[in-house]
């Protein structure tokens, strides 16, 4: 054979290969789409890897040659739902931003995959809680995920969002997301959702360190506090806060609420306090 029959072959043995791995990931990439779908509807109690052969039309052996196993199924899953929440955030350019408009982007953002992609990390992550007891090696691979769920948003909050006081935005964070998880028993509670998003916002503004700019303490207050129960003392938005208060590297705690804010909570407090007794005399009176 001759040195130019010698490179044809070789060409097309390279062009083989390539076209063999672009459809071998097609097909890697069907079998986690339709186990995600599953996860998603039915739970990990469907992940099966049978019903996930019959919904990505392959047979045993090819999901086993992908992914070895369930657990490597179920790791391939999580990587790409994680990857595909962080694209959401990564995607938006906050160079030109404020930070209150960077938050109002990323609160958009987060938005959109907790209410309109699905099924989510939120919803895989509530469906794989069935798996609690189920092999240590699945146990690992959730809680890592979880771990990297956590740790991504985290450091956006940190380095990206402006934050002052990233511990309490932490917090915050890892109470929204197990929030998330409650309300994700019923997939379909859209509204309950909304709500869920709602109380993230109002409480990241109560924590008025962590947005630090001028008529932020107010403004915050002022769109808060009646979504909380309370009536706000009328706020001036384009006020600036007090510059030592605004700048203090330890104020950790959120600020007092306005006047009429703990008007309330005294009002509430005696409200509650009444109903204690009055419950104690009925004890009484039905004891004797």
């Amino acid at each position: 054979m001759t040195s130019a029959g010698k490179g044809n072959g070789r060409s097309g043995d390279r062009a083989r290969a390539e076209t063999g791995a672009a459809e071998g990931l097609k097909v890697r990439d069907r079998i986690i789409a339709c186990a995600t779908d599953l996860l998603g509807r039915e739970g990990y109690g469907a992940l099966s890897v049978s019903a996930v052969c019959k919904l990505a039309d392959v047979t045993a052996p090819t999901l086993y040659w992908h992914f070895g196993n369930k657990e490597g199924l179920l790791a391939a899953i999580l990587k790409e739902s994680l990857r595909r929440d962080a694209e959401a955030f990564t995607a938006i350019d906050i160079s030109k931003m404020s930070r209150r408009e960077a938050f109002e982007a990323y609160l958009e953002a987060l938005r959109r995959i907790v209410v309109s992609e699905r099924p989510n990390n939120w919803v895989i992550l509530s469906s794989l809680s069935e798996a609690r007891h189920a092999a240590p090696e699945i146990l690992a691979i959730i809680a890592e995920a979880r771990r990297r769920q956590v740790d991504y948003n985290a450091e956006q909050l940190r380095e990206h969002w402006g934050t002052r006081h990233p511990d309490m935005c932490v917090h915050l964070w890892l109470a929204y997301c197990n929030y998330i998880s409650l309300l994700y028993q019923d997939t379909k509670s859209l509204a309950l959702t909304e709500a869920a998003l709602q109380s993230f916002k109002n409480a990241y503004f109560l924590l008025v360190g962590a947005l630090g700019e001028p008529g932020a303490h107010e403004a915050g207050f002022a769109e808060a506090l009646p979504a909380l129960g309370y009536d706000p003392v009328p706020a001036k938005v384009g006020a600036r806060p007090d510059p030592a208060s605004a700048n203090a590297p330890e104020a950790t705690q959120p600020p007092a609420a306005p006047a009429g804010a703990g008007g309330n909570r005294r009002g509430a407090a005696k409200s509650g306090t009444s109903r204690a007794a009055s419950l104690k005399r009925q004890q009484k009176e039905s004891s004797r």
